[in-house]
Formats: C-alpha cells, structure tokens, sequence
C-alpha cells in the first residue's frame, strides 16, 4: 500500500525521508523500495535513516536523480565496496550541496577515501561527511587549494590534522565550523597557521590537543565571532580555572556554547566575587575533567553555574566539595540560578552521581 502510494506520486516528490532508526540495528534497504526511488526525477533530498544501502546501489539510484541536492544514507561497505573515478563520481554526485553519511562498518579507510574524493570532486558541496567520524581533510585542501583548475569552494566544516604549515586556504571562504587536531609536540614542531586564521565567517570552532600559548593564537584571531567554542586538552595542561576564564571571555565575549574537556587544575581555584553572572550569552555549558585531574584542587560550582541564561549544562567528574554542593543546591531551590535550565548532567568526582532532566 505505501509502495502504490510512492509510486502514484513519485514524479511530484522533492522532498522523500525515512527518518526512523531501529536502535543501532539497520536491514537493508528493500529492492522494491530503490526502484520507487529512482522514479523521483524532481527529487532534490533524500534522507533514509531506516535503512542502509550498499554504496554501489546509492552509486546506481543517484545517477538516476539528476536534480538532487540535499543526501543522507547509513552506507554498507564491503571488499566490492569502490569509489567511482573522477568523471563518473561528479556525474553522479555533482549536484549535491549535503552529502552526509554514516558506515555501518568501521571501515576507517573508506570513510577517507570517500570524504576526500567529495572535497576533491564536488565544489558545490556544503556539508559533507559524518559529524561524529574525524577525517584529516588538509592534504586534499591543500592539493585543491595549489590546483589551477579548481575554483571557490563551498564546504563550511572542515576537520584538519595540523601537522605541517598552512600557508593559505584561500578558496574556503564559506567555512563556519573549523576543527584542527595539533599533531606532534609544539615544543619539537611550530607549525605556520596563516591559512587556518582567515575564515571570516568561522562560528564554531574546535581544538584538540593543543596548549595554551597555540589556542591563544586562535582565540586572538577568531574570539569575538565565535558563537560555539570546544577545547579539548592535552594531558599536560594544568589551569587555574578562575584566570583562564577571564582570559577566555575577554576574547570570546559571544559565546553561546562552551565545552571545555580533558581538564585538570590546580590551586587555589577562586577568590571571592568572582563568578559568571555578568555572562549572558552563555547558553550551554560542558565541563569534562581528565580521570587524571588534581584530586586535592575543587572549583567553585555555585559560580561557575552563575551565567544567567543558561539552558543547557553538563559537568563530569566534577571536583566540588559536599559544602560547595549543598550551597549550590540552596541557589538553586532559591532560583537565584540555573532558572533557565531545562537540561542538568553533574557527575561528581569521587562517585556522586546526580542527574536530573
């Protein structure tokens, strides 16, 4: 019955979706279904999230869609699985300005291959790839950036493995979320960055395993547009929380979300009339402490949660005492914090667990 209902109005669908997932399990997707599909020739999205397809058969069905613009598949890989040559995967893929996709194997090396010969082959592409998989695009933007017959591109998430100089990534303009992984210990190798501080539309940006001194180069660059920051830490970096907040909302005076990972700090943590509270921007907030961090060191929980605006937050292995705890607790009962907040995550340290939402 559905089928027969697909099929009576397949030439005026632009839009066809299966958004229900069947918890991590995925069939593939039916014969009968595929060939439905392909008589959608004005079809400009097409997102499946039921099933999962062979990449040969996705191959076959986007060549039968000439106007689409917008894809998302669970793709199947096997040793069969191969990615066109150059000519037939922008014939097939050309159009497309949202190409997402997820594996149903951990294929690690398909996912490259794939991700690379869209940013190689495909300008008019937006978003690309799976947001939770990172995959070092920088040699392919470089070879795209030095090639003479590749123009503008229109990618707006890149995901770099800094491990050589970037002198320029002149035709990116359009990038707003940036994610750069430090390769290497800083110390041995300086990398040149003036092709990653350019993006004049960068919104979200995220950093991993970089030190202070190379996220401060960054933060200088980027801060006061910045609407979306991650740090993910080196094991080696110890703060005090207090003076790095103030150095960090000096810079990034926009934020809205901030995720701060790996942390670990030392002492002493606060003096007193510090807090977030002049902080309104801030909407989200993540802090994750290393397993590793000071167990003698504590932070100042009531004020860190002190951003009035806050909507969203989520703390793990938290270092706060039970005084500090039942003070924050009296704030909240009070509403003299947290009022906005409509989804709350503390795990303690020492294996206190409190979860509410």
């Amino acid at each position: 019955m559905i089928l027969e209902t697909i099929n009576s109005k397949a030439l005026r669908m632009c839009v066809f979706q299966i958004m229900a997932e069947r918890n991590g399990i995925y069939a593939s997707m039916p014969e009968n279904l595929v060939s439905e599909v392909v008589k959608m020739a004005n079809l400009r999205t097409l997102k499946v999230r039921q099933f999962s397809i062979s990449f040969s058969t996705l191959v076959e069905l986007c060549g039968e869609l000439p106007r689409l613009k917008n894809l998302y598949f669970k793709i199947e890989t096997d040793s069969d699985a191969k990615i066109p040559n150059q000519a037939a995967f922008v014939r097939v893929f050309g159009g497309l300005e949202v190409f997402q996709f997820s594996l149903t194997s951990n294929d690690i090396e398909f996912r490259k291959i794939l991700t690379l010969q869209c940013v190689r082959c495909l300008p008019n592409l937006r978003l690309l790839g799976d947001p939770k998989e990172f995959v070092d695009m920088l040699p392919t933007l470089l070879d795209y950036e030095a090639s003479p017959e590749s123009g503008l591109s229109k990618l707006t998430h890149l995901t770099i493995n800094l491990d050589r100089d970037v002198l320029t990534l002149s035709k990116f303009r359009d990038v707003t979320q940036l994610h750069i992984k430090r390769s290497g210990d800083p110390r041995a190798h300086q990398y040149e960055k003036t092709g990653l501080t350019d993006f004049q539309n960068l919104k979200n940006l995220i950093l991993t395993d970089f030190n202070r001194d190379d996220m401060g180069i960054f933060l200088f660059f980027y801060g006061e547009r910045l609407t979306h920051l991650t740090l993910d830490f080196k094991s080696t970096v110890i703060l005090n929380l207090q003076s790095f907040f103030e150095y960090l909302f000096m810079r990034c005076e926009t934020l809205e979300q901030l995720s701060l990972r790996n942390l670990d700090v030392e002492m002493p943590m606060a003096e007193k009339n510090w807090s977030f509270s002049s902080n309104y921007s801030l909407k989200e907030l993540e802090l994750e402490f290393s397993n590793e961090s000071n167990r003698d060191a504590y932070i100042p929980l009531s004020d860190i949660l002190s951003a009035p605006n806050l909507e969203r937050v989520r703390m793990i292995r938290i270092p706060a005492t039970l005084e500090e705890l039942g003070s924050t607790m009296i704030l909240v009962k009070e509403q003299k914090i947290l009022k906005k907040v409509d989804r709350f995550e503390l795990e303690l340290l020492k294996v206190i667990f409190i979860h509410a939402s």
